[in-house]
């Protein structure tokens, strides 16, 4: 977890897949290990999910003196017709330090594709892109 902690410490926001603990304080720990150093992380967690009994949750982690985060806009992309195996976790930010006018801000989209299922996953990725930008919070182009 050291290990880990000191890259992100290396970037302003990560994005975290695959987080399968049972225990709801896994993300809290880790953020807390990165802040050990004296810094100012914080983070955004998604549901659980997929389609097999071995869900996983997606996160950000973000660097709170650079970036932040609107939680309102915090959501994972609807597949009616179940075509992902893990629906992408999309999230606004902006970065700090200019006038809200001014601060460049933009949506990530966290997904993880199932090797097994790629082609068709890699299919509906536009429809997910138009989905995350007709949503969108007006962010910079």
């Amino acid at each position: 977890m050291e290990l880990l902690a000191r890259i992100v410490r290396q970037f302003d926001i990560v994005a975290i897949q695959e987080i399968r603990s049972r225990d709801q304080d896994v993300m809290p720990r880790f953020v807390e290990l990165i802040n050990a150093a004296g810094r100012n992380y914080d983070f955004v967690i998604g549901p659980r999910l997929g389609d097999t009994s071995s869900k996983e949750q997606y996160a950000y982690v973000f660097d709170r003196q650079t970036i932040e985060v609107d939680r309102t806009f915090l959501y994972t992309v609807n597949d009616p017709d179940n075509l992902l195996h893990r629906e992408p976790l999309v999230s606004w930010f902006r970065t700090r330090g200019p006038s809200l006018e001014d601060a460049f801000t933009f949506t990530l989209v966290n997904v993880h594709t199932d090797p097994d299922i790629v082609a068709t996953e890699l299919s509906v990725m536009d429809d997910v892109f138009r989905v995350v930008r007709d949503y969108g919070q007006g962010e910079d182009d």
